[in-house]
């Protein structure tokens, strides 16, 4: 059975991998007057600990921004002394998303649908694409798309069992041309 792709942006999904003890200090001294937007500045010049330190107690206050960040450099491994720890990033991500950041509900239904940091959970995943694509994340939107096709069941509404074809024709499944 083939599966189909799903949308990510930040990468190909990897399995859950077992999560490194976490550090019992800090690996970098953050100003306290450090913003998130400096831990984007950090990211971008590939100092993710810098940009844990940062963003770290940003988090702890509820920065749901902050939240997401950490999630992101968690998913991944980023090398030297930084292994991707999908737990971490999966409550990081569950913290964002229920203070509404949008980012954050996709990535968590993406972990939900492939089991990264957590248990498989469809319904679960279903749910949080749900929320994301009413809030008019695309990728969300296309994930949906592509599990109503794969689960053949429709949720667009009047459009309902209109197909895209290989070339983008339209096609109606067989069950609504009148074959069994």
């Amino acid at each position: 059975m083939i599966r189909p792709a799903f949308a990510c942006r930040h990468g190909p999904v990897r399995g859950n991998a077992a999560p490194a003890p976490a550090p019992a200090t800090p690996l970098v001294d953050s100003a306290p007057e450090a913003t998130v937007a400096d831990g984007i500045v950090a990211i971008r010049e590939g100092n993710f600990r810098e940009a844990v330190a940062i963003w770290t107690p940003h988090a702890e206050a509820g920065n749901p921004a902050a939240h997401y960040g950490l999630g992101l450099v968690y998913s991944r491994d980023r090398g030297a002394g930084m292994p991707a720890r999908p737990e971490l990033s999966h409550r990081h991500y569950k913290a964002a998303a229920h203070r509404g950041h949008v980012d954050s509900i996709f990535e968590l239904a993406f972990q939900y649908e492939r089991g990264i940091g957590t248990e498989a959970n469809t319904d679960h995943a279903l749910a949080y694409y749900r929320v994301a694509a009413a809030k008019n994340h695309l990728n969300a939107q296309y994930n949906l798309a592509v599990s109503a096709v794969t689960r053949r069941r429709c949720e667009t509404g009047p459009a309902r069992g209109v197909l895209l074809g290989r070339r983008g024709k339209k096609q109606t499944p067989a069950s609504a041309r009148g074959a069994n």
